[in-house]
């Protein structure tokens, strides 16, 4: 951090100045830095800026003026209104709750493609495809490839069911070919069967937060590491979901899950502090994990956090269906659904 420090005052970017007398600096921690937030007893006022554009948002539509006032009375700036279109995002409000989606944007991509008059695909991509870079016959523009992932890539912002796909449509861009940009056009493809798909954020919902995780062992046939995913929701809409190759060659399945929890995990607690930003308390935040392996055992862990960034591990066992007599009455359902097998040698 000295570094970048330095390389800012010796650029002229920056100018250190002492700090003034009987002034102290401001310790306060935010979970997002580009998020500032006033909560009070009777209302919350919540901005979120991106390099020069600005959403205002609060219960009291009088003090949303007021705000507006005093910026424009300091900067000039230009209001455009109610929110209905911000940096490729389609913002629908209604009663019952508010709906995103990235339509324009969507085939805006079909477009520049040349895919709008292509047939749609009922998926995104072929199951149980592996893609490799064995093949060293390379694309003759990779820009293409390139360009049209990183597009593909900001559309996951609404459409969750092609994250896994561009997780791993996005490992070949440094040496694309064409098995990668066939893959990539069958996303299009799908994208092209339902390209208003998107986020409802229902006004009736919930603020209870409910994560889901897993792993896929070993699923990288290049590195042999595993895939980490992870899908988290507030009351019944999605806010958080992402899928990634982890980072060390885990030895077991086993050990790919704890890895998949513990990114969940730091996700959670990042949750917790921008709810918390947001006037929203959870004094204890809770997550109950289950795998269940249809051949042998079930892996049970219950966890939770009563403060910030601590973690405790409660309870980790293993089940087997001849030993629910010991198990907890939680896990009955599941396991008599499966038959009883053992392991094999």
């Amino acid at each position: 951090m000295s570094a970048e420090l330095s390389a800012l005052e010796a650029n002229s970017t920056w100018t250190l100045e002492p700090l003034p007398h009987c002034k102290k600096p401001i310790g306060y921690k935010w979970a997002d830095h580009s998020l500032f937030t006033l909560v009070t007893s009777t209302s919350i006022t919540i901005v979120l800026v991106y390099v020069d554009d600005i959403l205002v948002a609060r219960n009291n539509i009088s003090h949303i003026q007021l705000f507006k006032d005093i910026l424009s009375s300091h900067f000039k700036t230009k209001d455009l209104g109610p929110l209905k279109y911000f940096l490729g995002l389609e913002v629908v409000r209604s009663p019952k709750g508010i709906f995103l989606n990235q339509r324009k944007y969507a085939l805006n991509i079909l477009s520049d493609s040349g895919q709008l008059g292509a047939c749609s695909a009922p998926f995104p991509m072929e199951q149980n495809l592996k893609l490799t870079n064995y093949d060293r016959t390379l694309l003759s523009d990779p820009c293409i490839y390139r360009r049209l992932v990183g597009h593909l890539i900001y559309l996951t912002i609404t459409l969750l069911d092609i994250i896994f796909a561009l997780n791993i449509l996005n490992q070949f861009m440094h040496a694309s070919q064409a098995p990668h940009m066939q893959a990539a056009t069958c996303v299009l493809r799908y994208i092209k069967s339902n390209p208003g798909q998107g986020i409802f954020f229902s006004s009736s919902n919930g603020l209870h937060i409910t994560a889901y995780t897993d792993s896929d062992w070993a699923s990288c046939p290049i590195t042999r590491r595993s895939t980490t995913g992870y899908f988290i929701q507030l009351g019944s809409s999605p806010i958080s979901w992402r899928t990634k190759k982890q980072k060390t060659v885990a030895h077991s399945s086993a050990e790919a899950e704890y890895c998949a929890r513990v990114v969940t995990t730091c996700e959670l607690t990042w949750l917790k502090q921008l709810l918390t930003d947001l006037g929203i308390s959870h004094p204890s935040l809770s997550a109950y994990i289950v795998t269940i392996n249809r051949l042998y055992t079930s892996l049970i862990i219950l966890c939770f956090m009563n403060v910030p960034n601590i973690l405790r591990l409660i309870v980790t066992s293993f089940v087997t269906k001849s030993n629910l007599v010991s198990s907890p009455p939680f896990i009955l359902p599941f396991m008599s659904k499966f038959p009883t097998s053992s392991p094999k040698p």
